[in-house]
């Protein structure tokens, strides 16, 4: 049996604990955590206890652990959004190939850089963009890719952010303002339009876009009486829809593994964290600045047009793709409630369909997290030139999402995405 690979990791939260740490522990001949650097003492110990890490290797900061010699061949980051640029250049510069948590960097200038210096030094950057993993998305591209679709000339696909994950992660959450992590459409979607430069297979030569925060803000209060918490005697608990008591005792009730992280509210009962922890503030009176709606029209270099849909109001969290070509069409539904695509052939009318069951859940990402991370450590294990999506492919589906903000900020202005190329490599 050969050695796990050995690997550090920076930012203990919940992608670290649970999706690299978890992997890790699930599959101890495959990965071996040796060293944590987090500022949250809570975190880190937790880290360090569970995958036996010495007391000279738990380390406060990023920083701290690039000071010392380098400890193993890779460094997973998962730390906040705004930390990502230079913790990976320093983790690179200190000579570890570095796999990192979407999006890589929040802005264009900060991507190119990135991608720069993994060739200039030859390390590997691994943006983990999972859902190319999954079995779902895998059975789109080949369907798509086998012509019998015939030629693509529309797509649809639609990010459906179920009601109460948008108030846990981009309302309450650390997602909710641009001041600490990415724009919503990078932070959450830059995935999922890496699917679609993915499937279709070409680069986009042009796109618009339009969105905005409509609903989470107080002039939206359904009272004006209510109060900052929750928890603090909200006159409309009995008809808000985001009354958090009994949201977090429903469905967003998987989110209370979240609460595990902190110090302050674990072990606590689900009052007690709910009166003094973010996610107890009224939805209407939190700090939140990123959309809760954005559309997005693509033209691809073959002429194929794609329209991206997300919002945060939404009865059914998932993905909803339609793929319409000269010979027949695809619609696929990867959700919770069932993960099923239908191909239907134009000139016999037959329909076909392949059904995945329930595969997807936001832990796992139906799958793809541990699929992605199987083929990290082979890759690494086997010094493989790449993953399956590579960092110039990652780099593309950022500036997809920038160049989309840029037009989002200036009314759906037009963008040659040459010219916007052009600007940062």
């Amino acid at each position: 049996m050969t050695e796990p690979i050995k690997a550090v990791l920076m930012g203990a939260g919940g992608r670290g604990f649970f999706a690299f740490g978890g992997y890790a522990t699930k599959n101890p001949e495959d990965l071996k955590f040796i060293a944590v650097a987090e500022p949250d003492e809570y975190r880190r110990n937790r880290f360090g206890d569970a995958h036996n890490i010495s007391s000279e290797n738990r380390f406060n900061t990023w920083e701290d652990l690039l000071k010392v010699p380098k400890l193993a061949s890779v460094l997973f980051n998962s730390t906040g959004d705004a930390i990502h640029y230079l913790s990976s250049m320093s983790a690179m510069d200190k000579g570890y190939d570095v796999v990192l948590e979407k999006p890589m960097a929040s802005t264009s200038e900060e991507c190119s850089a990135l991608v720069e210096k993994s060739d200039k030094l030859k390390k590997k950057l691994i943006i983990f963009h999972e859902l190319r993993y999954t079995s779902f998305f895998q059975k789109v591209y080949e369907i798509v890719n086998s012509g019998k679709l015939g030629d693509i000339i529309t797509v649809e696909h639609r990010e459906n952010v179920v009601y109460w994950h948008y108030a846990h992660s981009f309302v309450r959450g650390t997602w909710r303002n641009t001041r600490d992590s990415a724009p919503f459409i990078l932070a959450k979607c830059c995935h999922d339009l890496d699917l679609l430069f993915w499937i279709i297979g070409k680069k986009v030569k042009k796109l618009s876009s339009f969105g905005s925060l409509k609903h989470f803000k107080l002039d939206q209060a359904p009272n004006s009486n209510v109060p900052d918490r929750c928890t603090d005697g909200c006159p409309v608990e009995d008809s808000c829809i985001y009354y958090a008591p009994r949201l977090y005792s429903g469905f967003a009730k998987g989110y209370q593994r979240i609460f595990e992280l902190d110090e302050v509210t674990s072990g606590k009962s689900l009052n007690e964290i709910l009166s003094v922890s973010n996610y107890g503030r009224c939805v209407y009176k939190s700090d939140n600045n990123v959309v809760d709606n954005q559309t997005v029209n693509l033209e691809f270099e073959n002429g194929v047009l794609a329209s991206f849909i997300t919002t945060a109001h939404t009865n059914k969290g998932g993905r909803f793709v339609r793929f319409d070509g000269t010979k027949g069409t695809l619609i696929g539904e990867f959700s919770s409630f069932g993960s099923e695509i239908k191909i239907t052939d134009h000139l016999s009318s037959e329909e076909e369909s392949v059904n995945f069951g329930s595969t997807y859940d936001d832990k796992n990402h139906g799958g793809g997290d541990e699929n992605m991370l199987k083929d990290i450590v082979q890759n690494l294990k086997n010094d493989l030139t790449a993953t399956q999506n590579s960092v110039h492919d990652a780099f593309e589906s950022h500036l997809m999402a920038l160049a989309a903000e840029e037009s989002r900020e200036n009314n759906g202005s037009m963008i040659e995405m040459d010219e916007y190329r052009a600007r940062f490599i």
